[in-house]
């Protein structure tokens, strides 16, 4: 994952006036599954600022006693008006292998099918 030992590394590359963004927490490892902050005072030290664009920002941001259920009624309402377009890779049936190695190195996005 990009938490743990990854996170603090990517942090430690940037200089005064960098931005770290975050962009959710779903990564398991060395950080034990919990969103990777960094404390206000260690980044204002470094003179970096941090920008959360999913994860714990996203759950403030929809608020209520339930925010993942207010995100999920949300999108789901934005889907049956047509406003998303599903990301879909298309592979051959034969080259179902090529289909996993990508799956498997991360070089998709959003579902893969097989095309017979």
């Amino acid at each position: 994952g990009v938490g743990g030992d990854a996170g603090r590394h990517a942090v430690d590359l940037l200089g005064p006036g960098g931005t770290h963004i975050v962009f959710g927490w779903a990564g398991k490892g060395p950080h034990d599954g919990e969103p990777l902050t960094f404390t206000e005072e260690e980044l204002a030290a470094r003179g970096i600022t941090q920008l959360n664009v999913l994860g714990p920002a996203m759950m403030r941001k929809a608020g209520g006693d339930n925010p993942v259920r207010t995100l999920e009624l949300a999108a789901l309402a934005a889907a049956s008006q047509g406003h998303f377009t599903p990301a879909v890779q298309r592979f051959p049936l034969a080259e179902a292998a090529a289909a996993h190695r990508a799956l498997e190195s991360r070089a998709t996005m959003g579902k893969v099918v097989l095309i017979p």
